[in-house]
């Protein structure tokens, strides 16, 4: 019991702004995804939906499989981009407004 506790705790992570402990994004893994040239293309067979996403958002969406926290995607993604990238606080907006679309999409397993 204590070891499955622990595992519950690491697929969660504390928003170090509200305190709010969020669970780590993970896709739905019926969600196919399809890698293109610029970004990806996901298809949803529930919703009967497909989705475009462009390099960032889907270097984003590659990162949420229940192990990375939210700041681990963004710094991530700060250095798949490198001197490229946005100032940290915007990137981590920008992570966040993805995650929170993502979510909306209904493409994240829900608890």
């Amino acid at each position: 019991m204590r070891k499955e506790a622990e595992r519950d705790r690491e697929k969660r992570e504390e928003d170090p702004y509200t305190g709010i402990v969020q669970p780590k994004p993970k896709a739905r893994p019926e969600v196919l995804c399809q890698e293109v040239s610029d970004g990806c293309v996901l298809f949803d067979p529930e919703a009967e939906k497909v989705y475009v996403f462009n390099p960032s958002a889907a270097f984003i969406w590659s990162c949420c499989d229940g192990e990375h926290g939210r700041e681990e995607i963004a710094s991530a993604l700060v250095d798949a981009l490198g001197e490229g990238a946005p100032a940290g606080e915007q990137l981590a907006k920008d992570v966040e407004s993805s995650l929170a679309e993502f979510e909306r999409l209904g493409l994240f397993v829900t608890a």
